[in-house]
């Protein structure tokens, strides 16, 4: 220092010496003079909000900080200690405090650069003074006490941080317990549903699609042998629970965003400003207290004067200057947040259960067995029931040469599960399958099962007598005959007309190939006189079986006269002899 002293004229030294200590000027005041090296435009600008684990990366940003002032503070008491031991244990103080700095988090900025710089040019001091140890004895005590006030408030922070996110991680558990309820409760109801209309088959399927089969595997097999009274009563409970699931679900389910809600758009967001702006706080202390440092450090060292604030290089105070704090601290954040998405705070969507097509189906049936023609026909939009057509295309393609047809009957466990498929959707039914086809008396047994079915019968048994007097008065078939005939028949419901019409013709086609079948037009109206008449109570059971019987032979061997249509070459089909043509009878 000695070396340097001759550097400068003495009057000017003695002249610096009396400014720094006689000047009044406060730390604050000297820390707004300070100059940065990087201008407001250029400092990068980051929405601290839209970062991914601000919050996190804001705490950690801050045990930095305090580490860093810890750091600091112990500079400043070894610093005290080496204005009395001078030499090496300045030397000593300069290297624990560049270990300590690479220490502490890898921390590259502004201040890291600049701090080196400062414990550089204390690598260059010779000398000490002891009314700068007191000075940054006392400094150092008042910056420790702010270091662990400010560490209180960080602690309150992420404690009530804490607490909100416990909160939520608690009402999301508990409403993913409530959602798991209700998904089990619904696989319950759906295993009972299938088991009810008889597909158990499809319930172990149900388990395995839904990954809950532990859950709800010991209540159906407790359930296993149960009647159907039971199993419905059981299904309409399993309904009934999984209603109330839902509705647990849903409630939890909106509390939680709720919760979450208030969490992300009030509580983090406060807790985000507060950590950061106690981190530019800390921040601006550490800068603060390292310009206290400055000014005392010139004020009591006329020696150090020119080391410290040279006139042709910068200075210490300089140096300190360069630090930039909200600078640092954007580009610490831009650096964290590289490649992250920003968080989404949007509430969690609702999670309807999804039930399997078969389940689906079960749970809304279209039935057809014992259901009005005209309530059926008009729900499907059909004017023929579509178990009729979907039956007889298989029958006119495959069987019309079968022996006994209509007559034999077909196995009842393959009717049966026919019945149940075509009442639970006639449409997806696939007769087309060889377990279907190989025994066409199975489908004609079908037709038969639904025709007895059809409440009122297609011709009602009043309806009946009425024809069969008709064909009585004359036993010669004159038009006369046939127009009355015809005209009776066209007074049936328009569903139950169209529906015979469209059986009559097909029976024609049966009888067409007796010689085959060996079902000629009086075997015929036997067998199906009784399906497609209705009962008359008031009637005599005998008489009532040979009125159906003759009835449905008149119509099959007369239908081209009772039931225009159209022949294979495009032209109305003609009364062949019997009668001649005469017009559609509909109203009288």
């Amino acid at each position: 220092m000695a070396n340097r002293s001759p550097e400068m004229p003495g009057d000017q030294a003695a002249n610096r010496l009396s400014a720094i200590r006689t000047s009044n000027v406060s730390a604050s005041e000297v820390s707004s003079t300070a100059s940065f090296n990087t201008s407001p435009s250029e400092r990068p600008s980051i929405d601290v909000l839209k970062v991914n684990n601000a919050l996190i990366i804001l705490f950690e940003r801050a045990r930095q900080s305090i580490s860093t002032c810890k750091d600091v503070i112990k500079f400043f008491h070894k610093r005290s200690s080496i204005e009395r031991d001078y030499s090496k244990a300045l030397q000593r103080a300069e290297t624990s405090s560049l270990d300590n700095l690479e220490k502490s988090g890898g921390r590259v900025d502004s201040f890291v650069l600049q701090w080196q710089k400062v414990l550089e040019i204390h690598g260059k001091m010779g000398t000490s003074h002891y009314e700068l140890s007191d000075r940054l004895t006392q400094m150092a005590n008042d910056f420790t006490a702010f270091c662990e006030d400010r560490e209180r408030v960080l602690k309150q922070i992420k404690e009530f941080d804490s607490q909100n996110r416990k909160q939520v991680e608690e009402a999301i558990t508990s409403m993913e317990k409530t959602k798991h309820k209700y998904e089990v409760q619904s696989c319950e109801w759906e295993r009972f549903l299938l088991k009810r209309n008889g597909r158990s088959d499809l319930s172990n399927q149900v388990a395995k699609f839904r990954n809950i089969s532990g859950a709800v595997s010991g209540i159906f097999h407790k359930h296993k042998n149960d009647t159907p009274e039971m199993l419905e009563q059981l299904e309409q409970e399993a309904r009934v629970k999984t209603k109330m699931c839902d509705e647990n679900y849903k409630l939890q389910l909106t509390n939680t965003n709720r919760i979450r809600s208030a969490y992300y758009s009030e509580e983090l967001p406060s807790a985000i400003k507060k950590t950061y702006d106690l981190v530019l706080e800390i921040d601006n202390m550490l800068k603060s207290n390292l310009k206290k440092y400055v000014y005392f450090y010139e004020s009591s060292l006329l020696s150090d004067a020119l080391l410290i604030k040279p006139t042709d290089v910068p200075g210490m105070g300089d140096i300190v200057d360069y630090i930039d704090n909200e600078n640092d601290l954007s580009t610490y954040m831009q650096s964290m947040s590289k490649g992250q998405e920003s968080p989404r705070y949007d509430n969690i969507p609702y999670a309807e259960y999804e039930m399997s097509p078969i389940a689906q189906a079960f749970a809304n049936p279209r039935p057809i067995f014992g259901v009005k023609l005209e309530t059926q026909l008009e729900r499907d939009k059909k004017t023929i029931p579509t178990i009729l057509t979907k039956c007889i295309h298989i029958i006119e393609d495959c069987g019309l040469q079968q022996e006994g047809l209509y007559r034999l009957s077909g196995q009842m466990s393959v009717i049966n599960k026919l019945q149940a498929d075509f009442d639970l959707d006639a449409e997806k039914v696939d007769l087309k399958m060889g377990i279907y086809k190989d025994d066409i008396n199975n489908l004609t047994g079908l037709v038969k099962l639904y025709l007895r079915h059809i409440p009122g019968g297609i011709i009602p048994g009043g309806c009946c007598e009425k024809l069969s007097s008709i064909i009585d008065l004359d036993q010669r078939v004159t038009d006369r005959v046939l127009r009355h005939f015809r005209y009776e028949v066209e007074q049936l419901p328009h569903h139950n007309y169209e529906i015979l019409k469209y059986l009559i013709w097909h029976f024609d086609k049966v009888q067409a190939f007796q010689e085959q079948n060996m079902m000629n037009t009086s075997n015929l109206s036997i067998v199906l006189g009784p399906t497609l008449v209705g009962v008359d109570p008031k009637e005599n059971p005998a008489n009532q079986f040979k009125s159906q019987a003759r009835v449905v032979k008149f119509m099959i061997d007369y239908v081209r006269e009772i039931f225009p249509g159209i022949s294979k070459n495009g032209s109305p089909h003609s009364m062949n002899g019997h009668a001649k043509s005469f017009s559609s009878f509909r109203s009288p």
